[in-house]
Order: C-alpha cells, then structure tokens, then sequence
C-alpha cells in the first residue's frame, strides 16, 4: 500500500480529475489501499482544511477491493506547535497523522514520545531535513509509530538520489529496520512506483528481503492499527478507598500507596487514582 499519495497544500487541493488520476494510477500499479495527503506548514497549523471526501464513484471507480484513506501531514519545527495541532478539531478528522521534523530539536521531541502520532515522515530532498546520525527512535518504534522513508521526489536528480540512498540506509540503520513504512510522497502519478518496484528499493535502503516486504505491506497495516487506537483510545479514572476492599484485599492498600494520586475535591475524603 502507498500511505502517502499528495492531494493538497495547505488550503489548495488538486481538481477531482487529477485526484481520480492518482487515485486509478496507484490501482494500476497495484495498490489496494492508498492514503491522500493533504501537506501543511506549521504555520498554517490554526487552519488545517477539512478532509477531502474521496468516494471512488465520485471518481469513476467501482472497486469493491480499493481503500481510500485520508491523511494529514505537518511540517513541524517547534514542539509549541505540536500543542495547537493536538487542539485543532479538523485535524482529528483524518484517518492518518504524520509529522514531518524540520529539525534535529523537533525530532528529538518527537523521539521522546512527547506527541502522539501515527508516522513520523522523511523528506531527504530537502534541505530542512534534519540531522538522524545521533537519533533513538526506540521509544517511537516501542509504541508502533511507522518511520517513513519517501522515495517519490528524490528520484528526480541525481543529487536527490544519493541523498536519499545514503541517508534511508543511516535511518535503517537507526531503526535497526524496525517499523520502516516506505511511501511515494509524490506529488504527482509520475512519481508512482510498483509494489515491486518499491521493495527493491528498500534492498537499497538496507533492508532485507522480509524487512522490505514488511515496509511496503505489513508495516503500512499497523499504522492504520495504530491510528485506529489513537482516535479511539479513552482515558478514565477509578475511585478507591479502604472501605471498598475485603479483609483479603486489603493487601492492596499498600500498593495503591505508591500510585500517583490525583483528587477533583481536596476536601474530599475519597482519592482518586490514575492506574
């Protein structure tokens, strides 16, 4: 699958002919499920659009096998900017979450598991990307955040082509090949590379075989789990005290003791604990 096919920037979008396009393209080429991405700069953060509605009979498709996905990808270089994306209503809309770092501070924040999102994503043709030689991404990969290695805009030059080559094997390498997603980022249906194609790259990139098949279908799969989780995920808090526990059960004190409590009423007599 192809998590990262680009429908619009910012506030602009392609035409549906361009998208049905990209849409029937990524088909051809053997993709079943494919995510459009609408790219954002942080400083468009307090007006991320509202997702596109793709419906493959709106784009002249009658394909029972084909899944469209939205995704939302920002372009981050502050961790202040995380907190207003966290706030924007819109950006919970879409199916997928990716941050694209632009800098060595914003991806350690990132590796510190200070944001929860379903990608973190590469862009090596540019020149903001930052520096992964000294990055951990264990705490990320722990929590089954994919690691995405564009490949579409850097096949363009030669330039981008080593820069890509030798930087997605220093981020294999990083990851020690772990939860690696590799997508087009393209922009356009030029861009667009076979399933096939895709896994020979990623015997570039550093991968082996199983660790490059893994990147192009299972990996992809278990980003979508995870966003499942991350939309749906809910917090709650439970109420105890003595009281409520039998003479065998009152072992328990002891260790609720050592459990951060946290009360609503200061008052109250009853405390609340997070567990």
């Amino acid at each position: 699958m192809d998590l990262n096919v680009i429908i619009g920037k910012n506030k602009t979008f392609d035409t549906k002919q361009v998208i049905a396009d990209k849409v029937k393209n990524a088909m051809t080429l053997g993709f079943r499920t494919i995510g459009l991405t609408v790219d954002v700069d942080h400083q468009h953060i307090p007006h991320i659009p509202i997702p596109p509605i793709i419906r493959l009979e709106d784009i002249a498709l009658d394909r029972k096998d084909v899944v469209i996905k939205t995704r939302l990808n920002v372009r981050v270089e502050e961790h202040i900017q995380t907190h207003r994306l966290n706030q924007s209503e819109n950006a919970k809309k879409y199916d997928l979450l990716s941050i694209e770092p632009l800098n060595d501070k914003m991806l350690s924040h990132l590796n510190k598991g200070n944001f929860d999102t379903d990608l973190i994503t590469f862009n090596f043709s540019s020149t903001l990307c930052p520096d992964i030689k000294r990055s951990n991404f264990s705490i990320p990969i722990s929590k089954g955040v994919g690691i995405e290695i564009n490949y579409g805009n850097s096949l363009l030059d030669p330039t981008s082509r080593r820069s890509l080559f030798s930087l997605s094997q220093l981020l294999v390498e990083k990851t020690k090949s772990k939860n690696i997603v590799i997508s087009s980022g393209s922009t356009t249906s030029f861009a667009l590379r076979a399933p096939k194609d895709v896994t020979y790259l990623g015997l570039m990139f550093g991968l082996n075989g199983d660790q490059s098949k893994a990147a192009v279908f299972r990996n992809p799969i278990l980003v979508l789990k995870h966003s499942e989780i991350r939309k749906n995920v809910n917090m709650g808090t439970i109420s105890l005290t003595s009281c409520d526990l039998h003479n065998e059960n009152k072992w328990l004190n002891k260790e609720f003791a050592s459990v951060k409590r946290v009360s609503d009423d200061e008052s109250s007599k009853t405390k609340k604990v997070k567990i």
